[in-house]
């Protein structure tokens, strides 16, 4: 059986893990497999699950994990919407060099949404960014 499919029936059969303290992982490899624990729980509807850890990641920096919380704020899944948290988490991504929160800032500054007014200034900015080739993704 592929690795993955072995956390994923681990994830469903104990719940969220973490081996990110295990003395054995390396930390970077400990946050790897959580950020897979979190998306796995995102997508079996577990969004409460996958808030905590991708919270706890995005504290860390990371900053796919600040993405996919300003995803879930935005659209309201597993926690009510909160257009200026997903924000702070969409910023939080894009300065840690997330090209898609980046490109995520510039459409909602370009359009202005949900009670958000336009900013063709901030728009210009992070459409920028998200063009930029020195992003990470």
């Amino acid at each position: 059986m592929k690795p993955y499919r072995l956390l994923l029936l681990a994830t469903l059969v104990h719940g969220p893990l973490s081996w990110a303290d295990e003395p054995t992982a390396a930390p970077t490899q400990g946050r790897m497999i959580d950020s897979y624990l979190a998306y796995g729980q995102f997508k079996m509807g577990r969004y409460e699950h996958a808030f905590e850890i991708w919270q706890r990641l995005a504290i860390e920096g990371n900053a796919d994990a600040a993405f996919q919380l300003a995803v879930m704020l935005e659209d309201g899944r597993g926690t009510p919407p909160d257009l200026e948290r997903a924000l702070a988490y969409y910023r939080q991504a894009s300065e840690g060099g997330s090209r898609r929160a980046a490109h995520r800032l510039a459409a909602l500054y370009g359009e202005g949404a949900y009670g958000l007014a336009a900013d063709h200034a901030l728009h210009q900015h992070y459409r920028s960014i998200a063009e930029s080739p020195s992003s990470l993704d």
